[in-house]
This record gives C-alpha cells, sequence and structure tokens, in this order.
C-alpha cells in the first residue's frame, strides 16, 4: 500500500489542548495513518494513504477552529510581503 506524508502549517494554536483538538479532527479521517502537530513550529505531518488528499486534511483543520496553510503558500506571502516592502 502506497502512503503519503503531508507537512503544513496550523496557525492559531495556543496550547496543548489546541494540539490535541488538531489531532483529534485529522485523526477522524479515514485513511489517515499517523499524526503528528508540534505547537512550538506550528507544524503538522500527517501520514496517510494514498488515497486522501491535502486539502480533505486542511479542511478538517479548518473546521476545528484553527487555520491550515500550505507550506508554500505562506513562504510565498512572505516572500511577497518582503518584495512590496523594497
Amino acid at each position: 500500500m502506497k502512503t503519503v506524508e503531508y507537512n503544513f502549517f496550523v496557525e492559531d494554536m495556543s496550547c496543548a489542548s489546541c494540539v490535541s483538538r488538531v489531532e483529534k479532527a485529522l485523526k477522524k479521517i479515514d485513511g489517515v495513518i499517523d499524526v503528528s502537530v508540534n505547537l512550538a513550529t506550528e507544524k503538522a505531518t500527517v501520514n496517510t494513504n494514498a488515497n486522501v488528499e491535502l486539502e480533505t486534511l486542511m479542511s478538517a483543520v479548518d473546521r476545528a477552529g484553527y487555520h491550515a496553510v500550505k507550506i508554500n503558500d505562506q513562504h510565498r506571502q512572505l516572500r511577497d510581503a518582503s518584495n512590496e516592502n523594497s
């Protein structure tokens, strides 16, 4: 069985309970194998079956009351902001 590892940022977490809520929301998704959410880095790592889409994971985080951001999107936003200030 092919598996996929997704990494994305989770914004608006402030405590261990927030991490637990995000992990619980992600683990409810059919096909999720393993979830790790780090409060300090605001990063989620999710291992899934190949049929699970990143957008499904991110939507679950958003429904749990937090904000999921693709890592590339956030880097792009930071780069765009620095270009505007130049």
